[in-house]
């Protein structure tokens, strides 16, 4: 995950690269990461990191994401030992 910043407005994104070498080799999976990548682009909840744009560069899928500073939610939940309902929800 790497951090980027819109020169223009100074907004901040996420941006994911993920090697789908394995995926190029099958039509029906590539179809499959567009259709995924288009879903989430249309997506749009308070709680889910929002998915802006998503292409494919050689053998990498760029993914350019809503930037959620809060941290890993693994290393959240370890440092608290245990989450009631509400806050888990």
């Amino acid at each position: 995950m790497y951090l980027a910043k819109h020169k223009d407005t100074n907004k901040k994104y996420a941006i994911k690269y993920m090697d789908i070498s394995s995926a190029l080799t099958n039509a029906e999976e590539i179809n499959s990461l567009y259709k995924e990548a288009n879903s989430l682009m249309k997506l749009r909840h308070k709680n889910i990191i929002e998915l802006y744009q998503a292409f494919v560069e050689g053998k990498q899928l760029i993914m350019i994401m809503e930037l959620a500073s809060g941290g890993e939610l693994t290393d959240y939940v370890s440092k608290k030992g245990r989450l009631d309902e509400t806050e888990a929800r």
